[in-house]
């Protein structure tokens, strides 16, 4: 629901005119325009190390959003226990750690970051290289960083 709101938002500055803005609800985000001049910058922590960007996207137009394990989650014998539930077996997705996607819409990104969580990375990457102007970063739960073809060029080793 968070992504809605953000695309509301977003469309409520621009019916008054607003030509550069960023919209941030709590990770989820939509930038419209430039920052002073330039493209937006959007740092991509890393999951396990937040003081470890992965990522610095530079971007205008477009909404990206970050679900992941590591926001709201316990760990109970070894563990982790987390709010991304696997629909196919009821328990907390095991997919990956987080998944930024970058889209048009905050609302659709909500909806794929989240997804891409509960999916594998090479099945969730084959998923964003088939939309249109969208990509992802996903953390494996292996650690490993995997991108899409549009952001790849972005990842920090």
């Amino acid at each position: 629901a968070k992504g809605y709101g953000v695309d509301r938002a977003m469309a409520v500055l621009m019916q008054h005119g607003v030509e550069h803005a960023m919209v941030n609800a709590g990770g989820d985000m939509k930038l419209l325009g430039r920052r002073f001049g330039e493209p937006w910058e959007v740092a991509i922590k890393h999951p396990r190390n937040r003081e470890l960007a992965i990522a610095a996207l530079r971007l205008s137009n477009v909404s990206v959003v970050t679900s992941g394990d590591y926001e709201r989650f316990f760990e109970l014998e070894g563990r982790r226990y987390h709010h991304i539930i696997d629909p196919r077996t009821g328990y907390p997705a095991t997919g990956a750690m987080a998944a930024p996607v970058s889209a048009p819409q905050a609302e659709l990104a909500d909806a794929l970051a989240t997804a891409l969580c509960v999916m594998q990375p090479g099945p969730a990457l084959a998923l964003i290289e088939d939309l249109p102007r969208t990509e992802a970063i996903i953390v494996g739960l292996d650690g490993v960083i995997h991108a899409s073809s549009g952001l790849e060029k972005s990842v920090r080793p």
